[in-house]
């Protein structure tokens, strides 16, 4: 019986047309894959898991992009840019916990943005706790993640945690440490996928 869901956030409860690196170099200007891309595949990796600090390494790089502002507003450009919440997944969400399912979150994020999500987005008014890369140290590639979180839920066996993510190898991984996992593709095929789960009450 199912009586934890962890929701992936970029992929599934938000969604976006474009990568942000894309609007970052349309509106500066810039080119994507020299000018841009080189922060985000490089630094921004180790701000993923909590290693350093974005807000310090995020500073040479607004020099390079010739960004008028300090570090706060463009952390808030950056984050306000990324937060179409798609609200039949909230509203899913809301009706899980109604019928007594625990909720978190599971995403490779920096700590600046989960601190966003759960405070400015509200996020926290739903889902209990992030299990964030930043925090944990490693992404939901790693085992270490999943090995992380069923230590954190140790009071629950694997058969009762629900997985949904937007990323197909995070998925398969999820099940090898058995966890059921759903691969989001569509809200629809996610309907159709929780029909297995009858005890998920869904109103």
């Amino acid at each position: 019986m199912i009586k934890i869901v962890i929701f992936d956030v970029d992929g599934v409860i938000i969604n976006r047309e474009k990568y942000f690196s894309e609007k970052l170099a349309e509106r500066l200007n810039l080119n994507l894959k020299e000018e841009v891309l080189p922060f985000f595949t490089g630094p921004f990796q180790e701000c993923l898991m909590g290693r350093k600090d974005l807000k310090v390494e995020i500073v040479p790089w607004l020099v390079k992009w010739g960004w008028v502002g300090t570090v706060d507003t463009f952390l808030d450009y950056w984050f306000e840019e990324e937060k179409v919440i798609d609200q039949r997944i909230i509203n899913l969400a809301e009706s899980f916990r109604a019928h007594g399912t625990r909720l978190f979150l599971g995403t490779d994020n920096e700590k600046y943005r989960v601190k966003y999500l759960m405070n400015v987005l509200g996020l926290r008014d739903l889902f209990e706790k992030t299990f964030g890369s930043s925090t944990i140290g490693f992404r939901k590639d790693k085992p270490e993640f999943f090995q992380y979180v069923l230590n954190e839920l140790e009071d629950y066996s694997e058969d009762e945690i629900l997985f949904i993510d937007d990323d197909l190898r995070n998925i398969e991984l999820a099940k090898e440490f058995g966890i059921n996992a759903i691969h989001y593709e569509s809200f629809d095929k996610l309907m159709e996928s929780l029909n297995l789960y009858s005890e998920l009450k869904i109103h």
